[in-house]
C-alpha cells in the first residue's frame, strides 16, 4: 500500500510586503493512495511469468485568491477532483543459462490530471482542468554476461503509445488578445520507439569500463 500527501502554500512578495504577505494567494493539495501487488510463476525450468497490478487514486484541490498590494482578496477559484487508474504490467522471461536472460514486457502508465485554475477561465474554450495522460509500453530485451562474468552486455527495444499527452501551452486571453497565459492542455497522441545498449567490462580488480548508448524516435500523431 502507498500513501502520498503534498501541501503547498504560495505567498506573494511585493514592495509593500518584502517578507511576503501573511496569508497565501494559492493553496494546493495533492493526495495519492494506491495498492499494488505482484505474482511470479515459474511454469518451466527456464521460463517464468510475472504479473503486476497497481490501482491508484489521486485527489487534487486548488484554492486561489486575488492578490492585492496589501493582502489577499476575494476567492477567484476553487476546485477539487479525483483521478483513478488501474495500471497492469506483465513480464515473460526465458533464462536458459546463467549468462543469458531474454524478456518481454507489457506495461501501462498514467500521469494524473490537474487544474489550471482561474487562468483557465480566460481562454475559449474554458480549460480549468486537464485530463490524465496514459501510455502503453512494450519492451523486448536481453541481458548477457561473457568472459566468466567480467563482461556484460544488455540491449532493449522499446515502443510507447501515449494518449492525451500533457503539454504546457501559451494561450492568448479571450478578454485581452495581447495577454498570454500558460496552461496545461492534453495534446493528442504520440509514439516513442527506440533502443538502449549498455556494456560493462571489468578489466582488472580495480578498473571497470562502461559504455552506454540510447536512441529514441518520437513523433506526434
Amino acid at each position: 500500500v502507498y500513501y502520498y500527501e503534498q501541501e503547498q502554500r504560495l505567498y506573494d512578495i511585493n514592495f509593500n510586503a518584502p517578507k511576503g504577505l501573511p496569508v497565501p494567494f494559492q493553496i494546493s493539495d495533492v493526495y495519492n493512495k494506491a495498492v499494488f501487488g505482484l505474482v511470479e510463476w515459474r511454469f518451466a525450468p527456464d521460463w517464468s511469468v510475472t504479473v503486476e497490478g497497481r490501482y491508484q487514486e489521486e485527489t487534487k484541490q486548488l484554492h486561489e485568491f486575488a492578490a492585492t498590494p496589501t493582502g489577499v482578496g476575494a476567492n477567484t477559484f476553487f476546485g477539487k477532483q479525483s483521478w483513478n487508474k488501474f495500471t497492469p504490467r506483465a513480464t515473460l522471461q526465458w533464462q536458459p543459462t546463467s549468462d543469458l536472460n531474454l524478456y518481454a514486457i507489457y506495461a501501462e502508465g498514467v500521469k494524473p490530471g490537474g487544474f489550471n485554475g482561474a487562468s483557465g477561465r480566460t481562454v475559449n474554450p474554458i480549460r480549468e482542468t486537464y485530463e490524465q495522460e496514459t501510455s502503453k509500453n512494450y519492451e523486448l530485451g536481453a541481458k548477457t554476461t561473457w568472459l566468466d562474468g567480467s563482461l556484460s552486455a544488455n540491449v532493449a527495444l522499446f515502443y510507447i503509445d501515449a494518449k492525451q499527452i500533457q503539454l504546457t501551452q501559451a494561450i492568448t486571453s479571450a478578454a485581452s488578445p495581447n495577454a498570454v497565459t500558460s496552461l496545461v492542455t492534453n495534446q493528442g497522441s504520440g509514439d516513442i520507439q527506440g533502443f538502449e545498449l549498455e556494456t560493462r567490462w571489468r578489466a582488472t580488480e580495480y578498473l571497470t569500463f562502461g559504455l552506454g548508448f540510447a536512441y529514441a524516435d518520437s513523433s506526434f500523431k
